[in-house]
């Protein structure tokens, strides 16, 4: 992969738990951002439904998928290119 994945999310989420389940039989590495154990990041990610995913080059933010956007397997794909 070649930017790294934050999933910002909740355990109590049903759509969070899909897109991360999607995601691990995908194969696709990410990092777990839970909302309950880090509502700072609520504010300062900009956070305004969940789950949200955001593509990281280092520290910079490059894209972002919300639920809104359906087909989060084709945007992660198109993130390789």
């Amino acid at each position: 992969m070649k930017y790294k994945l934050k999933v910002y999310s909740t355990e109590w989420c049903g759509d969070c738990r899909l897109v991360k389940r999607m995601l691990t039989e995908n194969e696709i590495p990410f990092e777990v951002v839970d909302l309950d154990k880090n509502p700072e990041c609520i504010d300062s990610v900009g956070i305004d439904e969940m789950p949200v995913i955001v593509a990281y080059d280092g520290d910079k933010e490059i894209s972002r998928w919300d639920a809104t956007m359906g087909g989060v397997i084709s945007w992660v794909r198109f993130l390789e290119f």
